[in-house]
């Protein structure tokens, strides 16, 4: 009879949440450069970043649009201004608190899970091609409700990068290009969506935050205080799940135990 005993070493990768010491010391320095070059494009409003501002508006108004998708409410129209870098969703019926609590949340949840899906292949390839069919599906949905070009441009500009960078994920040799270009995206969506939520719910007189404030009461910097704490926690934990090592196949262990027949 034979007794078999399996021991599996275990994964490093799975570690406890904030772990610092298991930090890719490289990975790291890159990401601190990432985020300084990106607050530094914004500060400097550089024209090259406007294709990815107008990207993460069309996130903005997509939360929208799928928040009143999901809470039965009719989608009559997307927008982009690519001139001032704003939009705006028609919608009727639908739960409107959900619908204006989404576009800041959705927003700011693609930037963060582009970011930290930039450490892993698969997790990299899952969120192209989960964003790029989301997407997809709303440029289709909303191509005869919104015939403005460059909405329905942005709809397929974003579309395009997914397929791209999800070939990039897809191929083991250019993974670490594709990692690359997840963490930029990731790094620069996420730290727009806090600087749009700080303008938009500080500085200015029409956001999702008024908005709330009129449906709901309160002060509108009360809103904004909650979207930005959002932002910047999904921001944090991305970063620092960015800068995990790759997790690697660990080998398996197997000792068997074999019962020795005695003599006759």
């Amino acid at each position: 009879m034979n007794n078999n005993a399996q021991v599996v070493i275990n994964d490093p990768s799975k570690m406890g949440v904030f772990d610092l010491e298991k930090l890719h010391g490289f990975k790291t320095i890159l990401q601190i450069l990432i985020f300084a070059g990106v607050c530094a494009s914004l500060a400097m409003e550089l024209p090259q970043t406007k294709p990815l501002k107008i990207s993460s508006v069309y996130l903005h108004e997509q939360g929208h649009a799928i928040a009143a998708f999901l809470t039965n409410g009719k989608v009559t129209g997307l927008k982009i201004n690519a001139e001032n870098e704003s939009g705006e969703t028609a919608s009727l019926e639908g739960n409107i608190t959900f619908v204006d609590f989404a576009g800041y949340i959705f927003q700011c949840l693609v930037g963060a899970f582009a970011l930290a899906s930039s450490y892993r292949q698969k997790s990299g390839l899952r969120f192209c091609v989960l964003l790029g069919f989301l997407t997809l599906g709303s440029v289709v949905a909303f191509l005869g409700k919104s015939p403005d070009i460059p909405t329905v441009q942005c709809g397929i500009l974003i579309v395009m990068g997914c397929v791209g960078t999800g070939f990039l994920c897809w191929s083991r040799p250019l993974w670490h290009i594709g990692s690359m270009v997840l963490r930029v995206i990731g790094s620069f969506w996420s730290s727009y969506t806090i600087y749009d939520i700080f303008h938009d719910c500080f500085g200015s007189q029409i956001s999702d935050a008024h908005a709330l404030a009129t449906h709901l009461g309160m002060f509108p910097w009360m809103y904004g205080m909650i979207f930005l704490s959002i932002g910047i926690l999904a921001t944090v934990f991305a970063a620092y799940r960015s800068a995990l090592p790759e997790p690697q196949p660990q080998p398996v262990m197997r000792r068997t135990r074999i019962a020795v027949q005695p003599r006759m």
